[in-house]
C-alpha cells in the first residue's frame, strides 16, 4: 500500500538497465513483464509483491506466458522478504526508496536550519554574532570543530558487529554493506556456526578466484547470508580433455573462446542485483 508523503517517482538509468546481464537476456515479452512488476512494487510501502505466482501473472500482464516460463528470468531479478515468506522484494527498488528518505531527511534539516538563521537576523545580531563577524577565521574554526564532533559521536553509535567484520572483510563484493549487517544480525551465528559460515566462504571465494568470476555474477554480501549460500556445495571442475585455453581470448585450435552463458553463471553465483 502507498504511504503518505511517498515519492511517486524513482530513478531510472539506462545504462544500467540495459547493462544487466539478466534483463539483456529476457525476451521482450519478459522484459515488460518485468517493468510492469517493478511498477507494481514502487507502489507498495516496502516496494513488495505478493509471492503467488497467480496473481504475478496477472501483475505482469504476461498471463499464461507466465506459467509457460517467462517467470524463470524475471524472479531471478526479486528475491523472498526473509521476513514475510508470502512476499517478494525488489533490492534496487529498497534501496532507491531509501536514498530518497535520506536526501529528503536532509532538506527538511536544511530548512528548518535556514528558518533559525532568518529567525536569528529578525531578532538582531547577538554577541557571538558580532565576535564571528569580527573574526571570520576563528567563527570558521569553531563550527568546523563543532562538525568533526559530531562525526565521530556518530561514528561511535554506530558499533559494527566484530564478527561481521570478519565476514564482510573476506567477502569479495563490497556492496551493500548495511543490507549485509542487518542480514547478518538476523542469523545471529554463535561460535560454531560462524566458523562454518567463514570455512565455507573462504573456500567459495577461492572457487570464484579460480574460475575468474566477474564481481557482478557474485551475489551480495545480503543476498547470500539470507540465501545461506555457505551450504552449497563447492566442487573441482578441470577443463574437458586437457587443453589449455590459448590467449587473446581463443582456444588452443586458435578458434576464439565462447564464454559460458551468463544464465548458467548467474544461477552458480546468485542473483544479479540491478
Amino acid at each position: 500500500m502507498k504511504k503518505e508523503g511517498q515519492a511517486p517517482a524513482f530513478q531510472f538509468y539506462p545504462g544500467d538497465f540495459l547493462s544487466n546481464p539478466q534483463i539483456t537476456l529476457m525476451t521482450p515479452e519478459e522484459r515488460g513483464g518485468y517493468i510492469n512488476l517493478i511498477c507494481y512494487a514502487w507502489q507498495d510501502g516496502e516496494c513488495s509483491l505478493p509471492n503467488d505466482e497467480t496473481l504475478l501473472a496477472r501483475l505482469s500482464g504476461l498471463g499464461e506466458g507466465w506459467l509457460k516460463g517467462c517467470s524463470t528470468a524475471i524472479m531471478k531479478m526479486f528475491e523472498v522478504d526473509p521476513n514475510d515468506k508470502t512476499k517478494i522484494f525488489s533490492t534496487w527498488l529498497r534501496d532507491e526508496r531509501e536514498k530518497q528518505r535520506r536526501h529528503r531527511e536532509a532538506s527538511i534539516r536544511g530548512g528548518k536550519n535556514s528558518v533559525k538563521s532568518r529567525g536569528l537576523a529578525l531578532k538582531g545580531t547577538s554577541t557571538g554574532q558580532v565576535e564571528g563577524a569580527l573574526n571570520p577565521s576563528s567563527s570558521s574554526s569553531s563550527s568546523s570543530s563543532d562538525f568533526s564532533h559530531k562525526k565521530k559521536n556518530i561514528k561511535k553509535e554506530k558499533s559494527i558487529n566484530p564478527d561481521f567484520e570478519k565476514f564482510y572483510e573476506l567477502y569479495p563484493r563490497k556492496e551493500a554493506k548495511a543490507r549485509a549487517l542487518k542480514a547478518f544480525e538476523q542469523l545471529k551465528p554463535d561460535e560454531k556456526l560462524l566458523g562454518v559460515i567463514l570455512t565455507r566462504l573462504e573456500l567459495q571465494v577461492n572457487r570464484w578466484r579460480a574460475t575468474g568470476t566477474a564481481s557482478e555474477f557474485i551475489p551480495l554480501p545480503a543476498t547470500w547470508l539470507n540465501g545461506e549460500r555457505w551450504e552449497d556445495e563447492v566442487t573441482n571442475k578441470s577443463n574437458s580433455g586437457g587443453k589449455k585455453p590459448g590467449v587473446n581470448g581463443t582456444n588452443g585450435a586458435g578458434h576464439r573462446q565462447v564464454r559460458p552463458e551468463p544464465a548458467k553463471e548467474r544461477d552458480k553465483a546468485g542473483a544479479y542485483d540491478l
